[in-house]
């Protein structure tokens, strides 16, 4: 999961959504996430927080 940062010539720059380095991506390429996938990232980034602050 990521967040949409903008777009250099044809690809669309894309960053984690915790943060680090963007790269480009080929727009054919990608697709929004199914309510699975969703769940599965929103859960593990819940439980990595908690396992960062105790």
């Amino acid at each position: 999961m990521t967040d949409g940062t903008g777009h250099e010539g044809p690809y669309i720059q894309l960053r984690p959504l915790a943060g680090g380095r963007e790269w480009d991506a080929d727009p054919e390429r990608i697709r929004v996430l199914t309510s699975d996938e969703l769940l599965s990232v929103l859960l593990a980034d819940a439980n990595a927080r908690r396992g960062q602050f105790g």
